[in-house]
């Protein structure tokens, strides 16, 4: 298995207080809940950027952005819904191709017990992949 190929597997996680959940990288098939997981996150205004994203067309376009290679979206899944996001994209032009954003996004309830830590170790593990 290749750097790459690891860096993207999916993996069961056990947080601090004893709940698991799934850290894989974004699918397609996400699109409904990756929307619920931003717009919960997004009413807080506090976290992040976006507030709303209107709808499931949009939510999808941003979805199929993705490629795995220059940029990247993992969530974090329980019971079926995702709960947080981290995404990192690598820069355009040949100056910054070596540089990458990162985000994190964790719902209300979720934070706090080490999943933005675990977030961040893949998200960088698939960054020196």
């Amino acid at each position: 298995m290749s750097r790459m190929d690891h860096a993207m597997r999916p993996e069961e996680v056990t947080l601090r207080d004893g709940r698991t959940i799934l850290l894989r990288p974004a699918r397609m098939e996400d699109a409904e809940s990756t929307l619920r997981n931003v717009n919960r996150i997004g009413q807080e205004e506090i976290y992040i950027m976006i507030e709303r994203v209107p709808d499931l067309q949009q939510e999808r376009r941003w979805l199929s952005g993705f490629d795995g290679v220059r940029n990247v979206l993992f969530v974090a899944v329980a019971n079926g819904e995702v709960i947080g996001a981290t995404d990192s994209h690598a820069g355009t032009f040949p100056k910054d191709a070596h540089v990458g954003g990162i985000g994190i996004a964790i719902q209300e309830g979720w934070r706090e017990v080490g999943l933005g830590r675990r977030m961040m170790v893949r998200v960088l593990e698939w960054m020196r992949s």
